[in-house]
């Protein structure tokens, strides 16, 4: 598991809003799946791996999936 600090930068906010303002997420969980977007662009320019997203909110991981994640729900392995 890699975990990356993500700078809070003006294009992060930008896709955060854009997230918003599609209906699917407020506030931090939008910011939350901007911020995978933006790991996930970087990680498909140097590598064929793929990020997973990692929530137990199903709310958020339809979000994720929408915008073309692969997800996983840790309370599914329990």
């Amino acid at each position: 598991m890699i975990y990356r600090e993500i700078e809070a930068k003006p294009e992060l906010f930008s896709m955060a809003l854009q997230i918003a303002e599609s209906g699917f997420l407020r506030g931090c969980d939008a910011i939350q799946l901007g911020c995978a977007l933006l790991v996930e662009r970087t990680l498909m320019q140097f590598s064929t791996n793929r990020l997973i997203f990692v929530a137990a909110d199903n709310e958020l991981l339809n979000a994720a999936v929408h915008y073309g994640l692969q997800v996983d729900n840790p309370l599914f392995h329990l």
